[in-house]
């Protein structure tokens, strides 16, 4: 069994996706107020947090879509979440490459940072909505 299973077999997927959103939070914190001097294992690790984090919260937004609908809907359902993380992905490409195209790249980092931070937040909080209580 993966260890990506085993782990949202033991916690569930609702757990699952507000720690790779929390993860994703950690990353952006370790980024945040880069300059030239930003030392390079400081960047690497918050680069490898949020790869880390967006590989756990889609997975396990995925698996409460599927699981929360009816066998004859998971198909159409899990067809609409993926359209929508797609969509999300060209929206925040969009996004960013409007905010980081300056010369002052290293300078926008902040405001990009800023708003991956929001969009954060507002998946941490769907996520503890979707924790059973």
């Amino acid at each position: 069994m993966s260890g990506w299973r085993a782990a949202s077999k033991r916690f569930g997927h609702p757990v699952m996706l507000v720690t790779g959103f929390v993860t994703l939070l950690l990353g952006a914190l370790a980024l945040y107020g880069p300059d030239a001097s930003t030392p390079y294992a400081r960047v690497a690790v918050g680069t490898l947090l949020i790869g880390a984090g967006s590989a756990f919260a889609p997975s396990a937004a995925a698996s409460i879509v599927v699981s929360s609908t009816s066998g004859e809907q998971a198909g159409l359902a899990s067809g609409v979440q993926n359209t929508l993380r797609q969509s999300g992905g060209l929206i925040s490409v969009a996004v960013f490459g409007s905010i980081l195209n300056t010369s002052d790249f290293v300078g926008r980092m902040g405001v990009a940072l800023a708003v991956m931070t929001a969009a954060v937040l507002l998946g941490i909080g769907s996520g503890l909505i979707a924790i059973p209580r």
